[in-house]
């Protein structure tokens, strides 16, 4: 190694990361057991089981309802880095029962209701890309597309066989798309000062670009005050531009927000972990406190969504608006968790300050990962500054 090192090339060679490898095995005609067997390292697993479910367990197995050719993607921790394979599965037989599928009514220009005929289904989320509501639950809903243009309407569904829960969950989803010909004047959105301080409004049609503020002591972790922001509990990191963590992850992406659509687009896909939530949700082996740079395709275009007074705050001293994402998008640093709040914006409109719950409590952590993703469990916050890209 000593030799290598001593080489006199200009730039030594890295090794390549070793390819990853996916083991099939067939169960029967629609359910398939998907294993990572990547040689050396192997111990991260991220699967994308054809857009229907995501998993980190080395080891998946999955119940097809529809006949077709599936695509199934694993990226895996290996040797000299991360690496990504995939695979087709071809399904020859439909399971209707299974499968899911929903009904599409035009109520009028702007509205639709939906709803669910999936036989046996017994959990269902709708998401809509561009609407007022991101997802709900509802058997029956009924959607808001304000601002003109092509948009999906998706329907996830959850069925078990025989309807027995003690059963494999079968995971199946179906998409249509809607034409909406022209914006609705009514639509509150297009005069709030908040979305067209996000965007730029409809006057700005490519949006408006912000990147994460690389100073000091501005990302770190901050006690959470319900009337102000609050940076003296701790202030870390330190100095981000020198934190190779977030100077190649989060640091190193930009975020633009249009409102024709309401679109969240990020540059890139480079995103920092949180140390702790690295190791526990994406098989990582940092050491305590230190965060990791990663690529995520969780990072991808999405829709957003700004609501009023999500939060329990003083709204005389913050915004207190929630802004969410679908798509499991977010703004570059991981800690698996949904919801961000925004707490100022500048006089200019160049600068938001935006924080996101979460709790370091590693016994809340290990108990109940789900509890993550609601915001009013959790009694502290990452505060970070996003400024406009000039």
């Amino acid at each position: 190694m000593i030799g290598i090192l001593a080489c006199k090339k200009k730039t030594p060679d890295l090794p390549a990361p070793e390819p990853a490898v996916i083991e099939v095995t067939r169960v029967d005609g629609n359910s398939f057991i998907f294993k990572n067997v990547t040689p050396t390292g192997g111990g991260g697993s991220f699967w994308n089981i054809a857009g229907v479910k995501t998993a980190t367990t080395n080891v998946v197995k999955h119940f097809f309802a529809v006949k077709g050719n599936y695509t199934i993607t694993l990226t895996s921790n290996s040797k000299g880095g991360i690496a990504t394979a995939s695979i087709i599965v071809e399904v020859k037989e439909s399971q209707p029962d299974y499968a899911a599928g929903f009904m599409l009514d035009k109520i009028d220009d702007f509205h639709y209701r939906v709803s669910v005929t999936t036989p046996f289904g017994v959990n269902q989320r709708f998401t809509y890309t561009g609407a007022s509501t991101l997802f709900d639950t509802l058997t029956v809903d009924t959607v808001y597309f304000p601002i003109a243009g092509e948009y999906k309407i998706r329907v996830d569904v959850t069925s078990y066989k025989d309807r027995d829960t003690e059963n494999d969950p079968v995971f199946d989803f179906a998409e249509r798309s809607v034409t909406i010909g022209s914006d609705d004047a009514s639509n509150p959105d297009l005069n709030n000062p908040v979305f067209n301080a996000l965007t730029g409004g409809l006057t700005d049609a490519d949006g408006k670009t912000w990147i994460i503020s690389p100073a000091a002591n501005v990302q770190g972790i901050g006690a959470w005050k319900r009337t102000k922001l609050d940076f003296s509990y701790y202030a870390y990191p330190d100095g981000l531009l020198s934190n190779p963590a977030w100077a190649n992850g989060a640091l190193s992406n930009e975020f633009t927000f249009v409102i024709r659509g309401y679109k969240f687009i990020p540059k890139n896909q480079n995103a920092t972990a949180n140390w702790f939530i690295g190791n526990v949700k994406l098989g990582m082996t940092n050491v305590q406190y230190a965060d990791k740079d990663f690529v995520d395709p969780n990072i991808s275009s999405a829709s957003f969504k700004l609501t009023k007074n999500a939060f329990p705050v003083d709204t005389t001293r913050l915004l207190g608006y929630r802004l969410d994402f679908n798509n499991k998008a977010y703004l570059g640093f991981f800690q698996n968790r949904l919801g961000y709040e925004i707490c100022k914006i500048s006089a200019t409109n160049d600068s938001i300050w935006i924080r996101q719950k979460y709790n370091d409590n590693e016994d809340v952590f290990k108990t109940s990962l789900a509890e993550f993703d609601d915001p009013t469990k959790d009694p502290n916050a990452r505060t970070m500054l996003l400024v406009e890209k000039k």
